[in-house]
């Protein structure tokens, strides 16, 4: 229940650093960032309540025939159709997995993709708009009270810094991943589909690539190397002949 835990977190301290702040010096980014901020912490709950309830696609729910592709499960025998896969954190087969969600504690397929989606997508939207906010508090309350000393500096850095660091790192993550499952569900793939039609290859081809560039400098330093042991060579000889001349 981190989600939880995060939008309450957001929520009380929206309210007792950032709304009074921006109440007298940015009502109108007040206002948007209420709107905007109830709006997706409604949305991210009720996301997160379907993520926990929606049957993800579970093998040993699925109705009995279908698919004549179905092979067995190798770690528990069960007939499961293509593109599934067995959640050893779960301990269950799931058709359309995509991964382990480790903060919802879920798997993340075909039932429960949507969802987590749109809960990212909620994520991506409130985080930047609130590290906004709290950097135009910040301002403004450095404005109208600026430092004196380092002492006076802990508290607005325990106020304010602590949380900008931890929102400049969140909001690019989240932003990241909404992206990358919202273009999963627009190409109808999965990560592991993903992994093994797009990573892979490239990976290879990435490889192939280093070891031809690493060949050709070998091969050239091979060659600069045989070039220079035979200009060597070619000068001894020469210096040999010169010295049995003058004798």
């Amino acid at each position: 229940m981190s989600i939880s835990s995060c939008v309450i977190a957001l929520t009380v301290y929206g309210h007792i650093v950032v709304k009074p702040v921006l109440s007298t010096c940015a009502p109108t980014t007040l206002v948007v960032l209420q709107v905007v901020g109830y709006t997706c912490a409604a949305l991210a709950l009720s996301m997160l309540y379907a993520c926990l309830t929606v049957d993800p696609g579970l093998v040993s729910t699925l109705p009995p025939g279908g698919s004549p592709e179905r092979a067995p499960c190798k770690v528990c025998g069960l007939l499961r159709p293509p593109n599934s896969h067995h959640c050893r954190t779960c301990g269950v087969c799931v058709s359309g997995f995509d991964h382990h969600c480790g903060f919802l504690g879920v798997c993340i397929a075909r039932g429960n993709h949507r969802p987590f989606t749109a809960l990212l997508g909620a994520g991506a939207t409130i985080l930047p708009l609130f590290l906004h906010c709290v950097v135009v508090v910040a301002q403004c309350e450095l404005t109208a009270r600026p430092l004196s000393s380092w002492s006076d500096a802990a508290w607005p850095a325990a106020k304010f810094g602590v949380p900008i660091s931890a929102l400049a790192f969140s909001c690019p993550t989240m932003v990241g991943f909404f992206l990358y499952n919202l273009t999963l569900l627009a190409t109808g793939t999965t990560s592991p589909l993903f992994v093994d039609t797009m990573i892979q290859p490239l990976v290879g081809r990435v490889e192939a690539a280093v070891l031809r560039v690493l060949t050709r400098v070998l091969v050239s330093l091979e060659g600069l190397v045989a070039a220079r042991v035979w200009r060597d060579a070619e000068a001894a000889l020469a210096a040999a002949h010169r010295v049995g001349d003058g004798s």
